[in-house]
Formats: structure tokens, C-alpha cells, sequence
């Protein structure tokens, strides 16, 4: 029998659990895998709002997760999205997609894992690579090994950082503001807008869509 490969994923945001998912589902006759995710956080918590999923949504059904977004998604058929510029209705189309929020889609990942794989309280402080292994050291005093280590710690990564010797972003002159309502206020949820604007030689995109269902949407 083959050696089990022991992947360590940095980080419990949606593509670290999406993965977690789809490593512990392996194809018939694959090499076994031993999967651990390690998250700096103490608890559970998430950072932005609301997300759209096409290629996504596929993914998640296809790892068997499909019931579990259609209670959340705003609509799992897709929706008409409607594009103005200063004021006035240049196109729509029909979008394969849904949106849901963040948090609700975080938690259909961790729910549908075991909880042994899932290590909150364990920030990543260094990483040493071995002949065979991978060493990681937490700052709660623990270590651990593995194979394969995956960065998905997000725009701060310290993986990325340790590998790409302090790489850093680069801000591209757009900001995103966002805010949610819980209280529902379009007729039809399927139905979104994109306006674009421009003021003073400065263009303005904004898009209203209901995002997922439920509470703070």
C-alpha cells in the first residue's frame, strides 16, 4: 500500500475547507491522504460579505454539498443582472449563478468535515523544509509535519511571505465598499443591478443584489 501523503493547509477560509473537502474524497485506487487544516483564529469568524458562485456552486454539488447551498444561495438557478451607465440601461443578461454569504458557506464546509481535521489557535510562526517532510511551528508552542503544505491564509499570508521572501500586495487603486441589510427589500431576488458612474473624471461601480437568504443578507 502506498505511503499516506500528509497535506497540511494553512488557513480556514473557503478554499482551504473546499479543498479539505475534496482531498478527503479521493478517486478509487489514489494514493491515501491524511488532511489537517490549521487556522490562526480561536474561533470561528469570517471577513467579507457575500460571494457569487458559478464555477463554484459546480463544485460544491459536486462534492456533494448541492442541498446544502440551495438553503442558503439567493437562488440556485442563476439571475437576471441588468448593467446601467450614468443612468441609463445598456444590456442584461442571464448569469448561471448564485450569491450567498460568506459565513453561511463557511459553515457548510466545516459542518460537512470531521472535526479531528480542523485545528483552530494555530497561527503559523515558521516552516522549515526537510528531505522527505515539511516541519511548521505554531506560536501556541506546537508543531507538526507534513508532505505537501498548501498556503491558503489569505492577502497576509505568512506561507507566502516565508517562500517569496516578504512578498507583499500591491494596491491597484480600486476599493470595494460593501453593506448589508437584513431586511429584504427587493420583490424579486433573482433580479440584480449593476450601475456605473462617473463624477469629476472618477468612475463609481455599484452593485445591488440580494445575497444569499435569510438574516443580514
Amino acid at each position: 500500500m502506498a505511503e499516506t501523503l500528509k497535506v497540511a493547509i494553512i488557513g480556514a477560509g473557503l478554499g482551504g475547507l473546499t479543498l479539505a473537502k475534496t482531498l478527503l474524497q479521493p478517486e478509487p485506487g489514489s494514493r491515501p491522504v491524511e488532511v489537517c487544516i490549521y487556522e490562526a483564529w480561536d474561533h470561528w469568524k469570517v471577513r467579507g460579505g457575500a460571494l457569487g458562485l458559478a464555477a463554484g456552486a459546480r463544485i460544491l454539488r459536486r462534492l456533494g454539498l448541492g442541498d446544502q447551498l440551495a438553503e442558503v444561495a439567493n437562488q440556485v438557478d442563476g439571475f437576471d443582472v441588468h448593467f446601467h451607465a450614468n443612468g441609463i440601461e445598456l444590456r442584461s443578461m442571464h448569469l448561471p449563478a448564485c450569491t450567498a454569504m460568506r459565513k453561511d458557506l463557511q459553515k457548510i464546509l466545516v459542518d460537512s468535515l470531521p472535526s479531528s481535521c480542523i485545528k483552530l489557535g494555530h497561527k503559523l510562526v515558521e516552516i522549515t523544509e526537510g528531505t522527505d517532510e515539511v516541519t511548521l511551528e505554531f506560536e501556541n508552542g506546537e508543531s507538526a509535519s507534513a508532505h505537501l503544505v498548501v498556503a491558503s491564509d489569505g492577502i497576509h499570508s505568512f506561507a507566502r511571505q516565508k517562500i517569496f521572501d516578504g512578498d507583499q500586495p500591491v494596491f491597484t487603486g480600486f476599493r470595494v465598499l460593501y453593506s448589508i441589510s437584513s431586511k429584504p427589500f427587493r420583490a424579486d431576488p433573482t433580479v440584480a443591478n449593476v450601475h456605473w458612474k462617473e463624477v469629476e473624471g472618477a468612475g463609481y461601480g455599484l452593485l445591488d443584489m440580494t445575497a444569499g437568504r435569510g438574516e443580514s443578507r
